[in-house]
């Protein structure tokens, strides 16, 4: 059974999105494109979604990989893919078609990947800490998405 958090419907009364009719939340969310969902994850990315005690607007992918890699996934279906990376745990996506998304490889000077496997969402998920984010960057990607369909801008 999906509940109101697993599927953002419906909104809740404070949210922008109040007013959305469920056939036009289901159109959209069906219907988005790679870029439009690569803003608004790049848009709903802060302090709070990062996995860095140290995030910095100016470098805005740091510690966002899993829960990215996650919300892609929410949107666009495939695996998760780990590997270490500058000694670090970095996460992006390979899609059903065999193509690969990775919104947060730019916080690396060197992309040269080792130890490539894919991890089960359930893995990625039992963290409690990357729940949490993940369901908080989740739900702002969510808005933007909804937001940009019915023509209101998000842009700072």
């Amino acid at each position: 059974m999906e509940t109101a958090t697993s599927t953002g419907w419906p909104p809740p009364c404070d949210s922008p999105l109040k007013g959305v009719t469920p056939t036009k939340y289901a159109v959209v969310m069906r219907n988005v494109t790679r870029r439009a969902l690569a803003d608004a994850i790049r848009r709903s990315w802060s302090g709070d979604t990062s996995a860095e005690a140290t995030w910095v607007a100016d470098r805005p992918s740091e510690g966002q990989c899993a829960v990215t890699a996650l919300v892609v996934q929410d949107y666009l279906g495939g695996d998760l893919v780990l590997a270490i990376v500058e000694g670090v745990s970095h996460y992006w996506n390979r899609l059903p078609d065999g193509t690969t998304v990775d919104l947060t490889r730019d916080q690396f000077t060197s992309f040269q990947p080792v130890d490539i496997e894919l991890r089960a969402r359930e893995y990625v998920m039992s963290f409690p800490e990357t729940a949490r984010r993940y369901r908080t960057l989740a739900g702002r990607t969510r808005s933007h998405l909804m937001m940009e369909s019915a023509g209101v801008s998000t842009q700072d």
